[in-house]
Formats: C-alpha cells, structure tokens, sequence
C-alpha cells in the first residue's frame, strides 16, 4: 500500500497550511473569525448535513468494496482513492445546487474527470519537481489564477489587459510543465505503466459512480425547496400529505421540473387540497415546462439563424439580435445607478463609471464589454454606449435638469454627443420608446405560466 505524497502532493498540503495560517495571523478580528468558524462546524454537523456526507462516504466505501471484489481496484490506490473522494466527490456534493438539470449535472461532472484540463492535469502529473520547484510553481500557478480572476472581473480594458497577461503567462508555464514532464518520462522515467494506467483509470470510473448518489441528493434538495415555496403560499403551512405526494410523484423524478416549480406554479399548486386536483395541476406543469423548453430551443435556433445577418425586418427591427438583451439591461442599470449618485451628489455624475458598472445583466456580456462612457467637464451630462456583437448601438444617459429622467439611444452608428431634445436615436424614457427599446430580447421563461396567468 503507497500511501507516500509527492512532491506535488506534499507542497499542496504546505501552500494549503500556510494560506490558512497567514489568513488567520492578518485577520484582525480574531474573534469573527472564531465564531465564522464555529458557525462552519455547527453547519456541518447540522441533522440535514451531516447525514448527507456520511451517507456519501458509505456509498463510496460500497463501490471501492465491489470494485476490489471485481478486481477492478487493489489497496495500492488507496491514496488515490482518499484524493477523488475529498477533492471531486464532497466538491461534487457540495455543489449539487448549481445545476438546473440532470444534463447539466452530467456535463460538469464528464467535463471535470475527462476534460481537456482534467486529461492535461492527469498527464503532467506524471512527473514532478522537487519540493522547493513545485512550491515556487503553486505559488506562480495561485497568482496567476487569481489575476485572470480579478481580471475577468472588471468591466474595462485595464482589467482585460491584466486578464489576457496572466492567461498568456499561464498557458506558457503550463505549455513548460508539460514540456518537463515529457522529457522526464521519455528520458528518466521509472514509472510504472500498470500502475499509473490503473490510477488514471480510476480517476475516471470513481467520479463517474459518484452520479447515482450526487442526483438524488440534489433532486431532494430541490423537492424540499418546491415544497417550502408551496408551504409560504399558505401561511407557512405545509399541504397536506396527499397534495405533497402528488407534487413528488409529478415531478417524475426530474431535476429540472423539480428546479422550474416557481413562479406562480407553487400558488397554483397551494390552492389543491386532494391529490387528484394537485396531480392535475402538476400534468399542467409539465406541460407548461415543455413548452417552455421548446420556446427557449426556437430562440435560440432564430438568434443563431440571423448571426451575421445585416439589415431589419418587416417590423424595422435588427435582425442579429445577439447581446441586446444583455446590453440594454445593463445599459438602464447604469442609467439608474447615476441618477441616484446625482441625487446624493449636488446633481452632478460620477465621470468616472467603472465602480457604477455592476448589478444584473453583466454575466449576458463578455468579460470585456467595450461600454463607452462619457462625462461632460461640469458633469451635468453624461452618456454610455455599446456596440452589440451584430453591429447595433445602444446609449443611456442623463441631464441634471431632470436627473430623474432616464434619457436611451439607440442606432447603427455610436452617439454622435450628449443626450437632449432633438438629438439623433435619443429619446427620454417617459416618451415612445423607439422599437428596439420596447422590445422584450428576453428568452422565453424555462417553464410557462399557469393557465389565465400572465
């Protein structure tokens, strides 16, 4: 049994130790982050939590026990094993509420163990550097990330520059482990093929065998959150049993029904009180959900079709239609977020956006926007533009002669000045809005509302 770190293992465990002990020694509020961590244990070994990891690691236990009287697995990988389970499997259960689906479920647990990044990490590690080089390359590695991070984060060139130097960077130093690891196992290499090929191997069927057990949690997870949003329709109170039963029965066992019960679904679903009327009520949920689903597909297939397309349509609106939902939405966020700065500001704006340029929308947009801005030198003016990726403009902006009047713009070329009466594509937002400003570049709701509701 090889239970020996490498030397990639064991600087993981040091930089690991050394982030915690400096996190806690610059912390000045000790006593915060005591309680934060009390606060963690008490989470954990919550009646709710606790049975659940508990529950994860029999399972596990169960499929290394089959897979060692199959002889698929023997006690040499026994550190392997501990790795997989800690870093992807309590990962994976920790995570089973970001995916809105089974599929989507599926796709990020195929992308993590055989992946382009889960197949490069797999191969470097074949060969290591001695201690002291794989801690200075952790350490590189950890910088960088978090450049590209912070990067990625900001709305302005600054930002991407910053992004796309640590991403170049990055791939270099990745291209120059591989290189290394290469030369090490053509020229010096010991390795054990049956051995290694047995714990790449293993690093693909032990994840994979965690999705019968990660699924379940997750579909229960998202039932009881259905359940409580029917309960707050009615004072709290949960719906009787027969209802409650009619409502897991109709979710058929899907992640995604069982995600999309919201809306006004739980109070249709709360005013049932046998199961016949809430069985019914859930046929008609399913069906709303498909027709959701094939709403969402046609909108898509229409964005793709005219990607690249020039010119208008019959009603004399854009034809590629893609980022306008994001860009508008963002758009009047910013416009709104300056009227309250010139509120609590003498009636001047911010020249300077960036800090403004957050809220809802940006995840719609790339990394790097492009949003032009502009700021009159009295600052009783000001104005922001984008150009969408099928060449359309959209502006937003303002005046202090009525800084609660949010002034749009839209059109095939930028904003030739600052918003005012009589200015080409401006518009204020109390007047018609133009046609591409009313119409909704919303996609379709993953689930349709119920009948005789808007």
């Amino acid at each position: 049994m090889d239970m020996e770190l490498t030397s990639r293992e064991l600087a993981t465990v040091i930089l690991a130790a050394v982030f915690l002990i400096v996190a806690v020694l610059v912390n000045n509020d000790r006593a915060g982050l005591g309680k934060l961590g009390a606060t963690a244990m008490k989470l954990l070994f919550h009646p709710k939590v606790w049975p659940v990891f508990l529950g994860f690691f029999l399972y596990s236990s169960t499929v290394i026990w089959f897979a060692h009287v199959w002889h698929l697995w023997a006690f040499d990988l026994l550190k392997d094993t501990i790795i997989i389970v800690l870093f992807t499997g309590i990962p994976l259960v920790m995570s089973v509420f970001d995916d809105r689906s089974g599929g989507s479920l599926i796709v990020r647990l195929i992308k993590q163990v055989i992946g382009i990044g889960a197949l490069l990490l797999a191969y470097i590690n074949l060969a290591s550097f001695p201690l002291w080089g794989e801690l200075i390359f952790q350490s590189a590695v950890a910088v960088l990330l978090l450049l590209v991070t912070f990067g990625e984060a900001g709305p302005d060139a600054t930002h991407s520059g910053v992004a796309r130097f640590a991403q170049i960077t990055l791939g270099l130093v990745i291209l120059g482990v591989f290189v290394y690891t290469t030369y090490v196992i053509t020229e010096f290499s010991t390795l054990n093929w049956d051995e290694e090929g047995r714990a790449f191997l293993l690093s693909i069927w032990l994840p994979i065998m965690f999705l019968p057990a990660v699924y379940p949690l997750a579909y229960a997870g998202a039932c009881e959150v259905a359940l409580t949003r029917i309960a707050l329709q009615n004072n709290r109170e949960k719906p009787p049993a027969l209802v409650r039963l009619a409502v897991i029965v109709g979710l058929r066992f899907s992640l995604r029904y069982a995600n999309g019960l919201t809306d006004r679904w739980p109070a249709t679903v709360a005013e049932t009180w046998t199961y016949r009327s809430a069985a019914q009520v859930m046929s008609e949920f399913r069906e709303a959900a498909r027709a959701g689903a094939r709403g969402r597909k046609n909108y898509a297939e229409q964005v793709k079709r005219m990607t690249g397309v020039s010119g208008r349509d019959a009603d004399g609106l854009w034809l590629d239609r893609r980022e306008f939902e994001g860009t508008k939405e963002v758009l009047r966020n910013l416009g709104f977020t300056q009227m309250s700065y010139a509120g609590d500001h003498k009636n001047r704006y911010r020249p300077d956006m960036e800090p403004l340029m957050c809220g809802w929308g940006w995840d719609k947009l790339p990394a790097a926007p492009g949003i032009q801005t502009s700021t009159s030198k009295d600052r009783r003016t000001w104005a922001a533009w984008r150009r969408t990726a099928g060449g359309y403009f959209f502006g937003v902006g303002g005046r202090t002669d009525n800084i609660y009047q949010l002034w749009l713009y839209d059109g095939v070329d930028a904003p030739a000045g600052f918003p005012q009466a009589g200015a080409s594509g401006w518009e204020t937002d109390t007047e018609s809005l133009s046609l591409e400003w009313q119409k909704d570049d919303n996609p379709p709701p993953e689930v349709l509302a119920p009948r005789g509701v808007r």
